[in-house]
């Protein structure tokens, strides 16, 4: 008999979840940012709520970075995106979608 190791998850090249969709639902409210989130958009570049979401609806596919499994939840998957531009600023952020909001949890400084 033969034991089966973890399961391993890759990461993704792609997106797992539509930047289209990401954006509506930052657009309609439907958005929240982690206290981490929020603290180093403020303590990076000065930004509240509004400029955070204000740089998401800026994203492009061109941002993607990578799709992977999270480590606390599990069969979710997170999105980061690095920018060089949004609102002259370079970003780093990940996401994911839960239960219909957009959930932020890094926005920092690139």
């Amino acid at each position: 008999m033969t034991t089966k190791g973890p399961t391993v998850h890759l990461k993704r090249s792609k997106p797992h979840y539509s930047l289209v969709e990401v954006k509506q639902l930052a657009k309609e409210g439907a958005v929240s940012f982690k206290a981490n989130a929020r603290d180093s958009a403020r303590v990076d570049f000065g930004w509240r709520t509004n400029e955070m979401v204000a740089a998401i609806q800026k994203l492009k596919p061109s941002h993607f970075f990578k799709s992977e499994p999270s480590r606390m939840i599990k069969n979710l998957m997170i999105d980061s995106y690095r920018a060089r531009d949004l609102n002259t600023e370079s970003v780093y952020l990940h996401f994911y979608i839960l239960k219909g909001r957009l959930i932020v949890n890094s926005f920092k400084k690139l």
